[in-house]
């Protein structure tokens, strides 16, 4: 019993980081101001990211299908590339990253997502 449930665990935690969102930081925000004063920031935009073993052939193979199918899906949504990392005013593409970066330990593939457009392309994400 304890297998299976630190099983289930372990691939919905697995399942859960394959899409990741997260918010940009507000462009021209001052380092003395906290998040929650004067009162919570309100992000202004996220990214969310898919990533997968750059060295393992389906999994770039599976992620490049799943990018081309989030922009077929959201190209009504979407604007040129992105032409910065962090303020974009209009939802976008990321070049991909085609090795660890950042943060991610494995290549990942994102797009600039607006407040308002978060809900349906997370939700599609998932």
């Amino acid at each position: 019993m304890r297998t299976s449930i630190l099983v289930s665990t372990l691939v919905f935690t697995a399942l859960l980081n394959l899409a990741i969102a997260h918010p940009a930081k507000l462009q021209g925000a001052s380092k003395n101001i906290s998040c929650i004063s004067p009162e919570p920031a309100e992000p202004t935009s996220y990214h969310i990211h898919l990533v997968y073993w750059q060295t393992n052939a389906q999994q770039v193979t599976d992620a490049y299908k799943i990018r081309d199918a989030f922009v077929a899906k959201f190209s009504y949504w979407l604007g040129p590339d992105c032409h910065d990392l962090f303020f974009n005013n209009y939802n976008c593409m990321l070049d991909p990253d085609l090795t660890p970066g950042g943060p991610f330990c494995t290549a990942d593939w994102s797009v600039f997502v607006l407040p308002n457009n978060l809900e349906p392309m997370m939700r599609w994400m998932v």
